[in-house]
């Protein structure tokens, strides 16, 4: 993800999610395989905006498509095509032939879509999904002037579910005004020290808790939500929090894991076996390639 995103993400596009912005970029081989090296589990590739006017590749066993385009409030024009191309492919993994990421990032009240005032409040339901949304478990949004984590919460939420959305619980290419559901595909939250975060660890947590909880309130199982990062970066952003946070169950613990760091696909192949800074299952290991950044399955 890091040379297909914007270094400064601010917020992600709204729920009429429009798809776009990727982890990387993933070259094949050939049917059954990445660039980089022979290898006998089928190999996988992340595409977004910059790959617009590509001719994607055939041979992969799945993609990983960004929602964003560059930056995280900002949406991938080529949302249709691409998420098309990856329902296309050919699945011979545990793997969805089909995945998507999203930019993460807490900006904090520097920015104007900072949420505040009593229509934030701890009992009730926010974002654009209405009874079926979250309360926020840090209490209440009441103040722009300052930054808390119940704000950061109500923010990391919005951000997803889209409060000024008019769509609920799905995709929409706003070329072709088509609707995908957004509980029938994996999802990847990228988390990566270039984008916009505070030194507050606490509040970072917060946020990405809100994410998760909007993607919940769409009807995404848990167990199809994952992290792009890297241990270093994810310890960085939020201080690594464990199975309990806040007095409370943490929903950032447990989650699936993309790794990334390796330059070639043996790298991705060892990488598979190091321990997940989440707690959840490693699913996927990124290795930087050209033109395309390739991802193994680690659950094959």
């Amino acid at each position: 993800m890091w040379r297909s995103r914007s270094a400064a993400a601010a917020a992600l596009f709204p729920a009429v999610l429009a798809l776009g912005s990727a982890p990387a970029w993933a070259k094949p081989a050939g049917p059954g395989g990445g660039s980089g090296g022979a290898t006998s589990t089928p190999t996988g590739l992340d595409v977004s905006y910059p790959q617009c006017n590509d001719t994607l590749p055939t041979g992969d066993a799945f993609a990983i498509i960004g929602l964003n385009g560059g930056l995280a409030n900002n949406y991938n024009t080529c949302l249709g095509v691409e998420l098309s191309y990856a329902q296309g492919l050919k699945q011979t993994t545990t793997q969805p032939v089909a995945q998507l990421y999203v930019n993460t990032a807490d900006p904090g009240n520097t920015v104007s879509d900072w949420p505040y005032g009593s229509a934030y409040t701890a009992s009730a339901p926010l974002g654009a999904f209405g009874s079926t949304g979250a309360s926020d478990p840090y209490g209440t949004c009441a103040s722009s002037s300052t930054n808390t984590a119940a704000c950061a919460y109500v923010y990391g939420y919005d951000m997803v579910a889209g409060v000024n959305s008019t769509i609920v619980g799905d995709l929409r290419d706003l070329s072709t005004q088509t609707t995908t559901s957004a509980s029938g595909l994996r999802w990847w939250l990228d988390v990566e020290t270039q984008n916009s975060w505070l030194s507050n660890t606490g509040m970072n947590v917060a946020d990405l808790q809100g994410m998760v909880a909007a993607l919940a309130s769409a009807g995404v199982p848990s167990t199809a939500i994952g992290v792009y990062s890297t241990a270093s970066q994810w310890n960085t952003i939020t201080a690594t929090p464990g199975a309990t946070y806040n007095g409370g169950t943490n929903t950032l613990w447990d989650l699936n894991e993309w790794v990334t760091g390796a330059r070639k696909l043996s790298g991705a192949e060892s990488d598979c076996t190091q321990t997940t800074f989440t707690g959840g299952p490693m699913q996927l290991s990124q290795w930087f390639s050209s033109p395309y950044d390739g991802d193994y399955s680690c659950a094959h």
